[in-house]
C-alpha cells in the first residue's frame, strides 16, 4: 500500500533529522531485514496442475487474501536466460532430482548470479502462464538461493 504527503523544501532537513532519530530509537536490525513468509514446502511431485486447481479455489488474491508462497528445495538449473531491457528479468528451467522439469521467471532478478548446473532452493508462487495460446505451469520466483551440489 502507498501513502504520500507534501512538505516544503526548506523543511526537508528537519524532517529527515526527526525521522532518522525516531528510526534509531525504535527500529531494531530485525525490523530492517527483509523476510519472506512461506506458506508451505512443496515436494517436486506436488508442483502440478492439480495443485494449481486447488489454489484457484482461493482466488481472488489480494491484500486481504495473499497468494500462497511455496518453497521447493534442491532444484537443478538446466537453463538460464536474461529477458527484458538490459537483462532485467531471469528465466530459468529447473529440474528436480525426480526429473520433474519446471519453467521459472524472476522479475527484477536478472543480475542474480546463477548458472547451469547450480542447485537452488526456490521460493515462489505457482501460476499458469498463458502466452500466445500456450499454457504451462510456471514458478513465479520471489527468491532463491544456491545450495551445495
Amino acid at each position: 500500500m502507498a501513502a504520500g504527503f507534501s512538505i516544503e523544501q526548506t523543511k526537508i532537513p528537519h524532517f529527515k533529522e526527526k525521522v532518522s532519530g525516531y528510526a534509531e530509537k525504535n527500529l531494531a536490525k530485525k525490523n530492517l531485514t527483509p523476510t519472506l513468509k512461506i506458506d508451505s514446502q512443496l515436494g517436486n511431485g506436488s508442483i502440478n496442475y492439480k495443485t494449481l486447481e486447488i489454489l484457484r479455489q482461493f482466488e481472488p488474491f489480494g491484500i486481504g487474501n495473499p497468494e500462497p508462497v511455496f518453497l521447493t528445495k534442491n532444484l537443478q538449473v538446466k537453463g538460464v536466460r536474461r529477458l527484458g531491457r538490459e537483462g532485467k528479468h531471469l528465466r530459468l528451467v529447473l529440474r528436480s532430482p525426480e526429473d520433474f522439469v519446471y519453467d521459472a521467471i524472476g522479475f527484477g532478478m536478472g543480475r542474480a548470479n546463477v548458472k547451469i548446473g547450480d542447485r537452488i532452493d526456490t521460493v515462489y508462487n505457482a501460476r499458469e502462464n498463458n502466452w500466445q495460446g500456450n499454457k504451462k505451469l510456471e514458478l513465479k520466483l520471489k527468491d532463491f538461493k544456491t545450495t551445495k551440489k
